[in-house]
C-alpha cells in the first residue's frame, strides 16, 4: 500500500516547516497523549521485545495513523474505538530518515479517541540510540 501522501503534507504540519523540507514531524490529526510500555530485554542475545499501548485523539477524520519508529520489527498492530476493533490494511516502516510506522486503516475513521496497540521486537545495536547493551568497568 502506497503512502496516501495528502495525509502528511504541509497543512498537517507545524507551520514553521519548510513545505520542500522533509517532513519529520508527525501529522496533528493524531495526537498521541498517553503511552504504556513494556519492554522484555534479553542482554545475552542482543534482542529485545515488547509492546506498546498508545491513546490517540484523533481531530480530523483518517485512513492513516503515523507514528515515529526506528529499527522496530514491527509483529502486530491493532487500533480500537472503545472495543471495536478498527480492521488494519498495513503498517510500513519507511526507510527514510523520517523513520516513519505508517498504519493503513481499512475505512476512515472519525475524530474522537482510539487506542493503537502495537507488538515489537529488535536488537540491542552497539550505538547510542534507542535501547543497547552497555557495560560498566569498574577501576576498583
Amino acid at each position: 500500500m502506497a503512502l496516501r501522501q495528502s495525509e502528511l503534507t504541509r497543512e498537517n504540519q507545524f507551520d514553521d516547516v519548510n513545505a520542500n523540507q522533509l517532513q519529520y514531524r508527525l501529522p496533528r490529526n493524531v495526537i498521541p497523549y498517553h503511552y504504556r510500555l513494556y519492554l522484555d530485554p534479553d542482554v545475552n542475545e542482543k534482542r529485545f521485545g515488547g509492546n506498546v499501548t498508545i491513546k490517540v485523539k484523533v481531530s480530523k477524520s483518517t485512513e492513516t495513523i503515523a507514528l515515529h519508529s526506528n529499527k522496530l520489527n514491527i509483529r502486530k498492530v491493532a487500533v480500537k474505538s472503545n472495543t471495536n476493533l478498527i480492521p488494519v490494511q498495513s503498517a510500513i516502516s519507511t526507510s527514510d530518515k523520517r523513520e516513519f510506522l505508517i498504519i493503513n486503516l481499512d475505512q476512515r475513521i472519525s475524530s474522537g479517541n482510539y487506542t493503537i496497540e502495537i507488538q515489537f521486537d529488535g536488537r540491542m545495536d552497539k550505538g547510542i540510540v534507542g535501547l543497547y547493551a552497555s557495560t560498566l568497568r569498574n577501576s576498583r
